[in-house]
């Protein structure tokens, strides 16, 4: 459009370059429109709220995990030494066949 604006009269061709201006700018802010509301983000209070939430659920899931292994290391540390060597009579044969595969 803007070569076919160039070939007409100055007084027309100013006119019509000034409304094509306008055009193009409009054209460009609901571009960036589009795109703001379009993205990820455009909600990002609800979207800070759900990632918050979820990440209550994980800390939660690994304390409980954290938790459970300290009272098996406390377990663990109370067995005499022969009750212990066989409690572990499985575990160094699948460490080793775990790092063999």
């Amino acid at each position: 459009m803007d070569l076919e604006v160039r070939s007409l009269q100055p007084g027309v061709k100013a006119t019509l370059l000034a409304k094509l201006r306008e055009y193009k700018a409009d054209l460009n802010k609901l571009k960036k429109e589009f795109k703001r509301i379009s993205s990820p983000n455009a909600n990002q209070a609800a979207h800070d709220e759900l990632l918050a939430s979820r990440m209550v659920d994980v800390n939660s899931e690994m304390l409980n995990s954290a938790i459970k292994y300290n009272e098996a290391m406390q377990e663990e540390d109370e067995l005499l030494p022969e009750k212990l060597a066989i409690a572990n009579v499985g575990r160094h044969q699948e460490a080793f066949r775990g790092t063999c595969l």
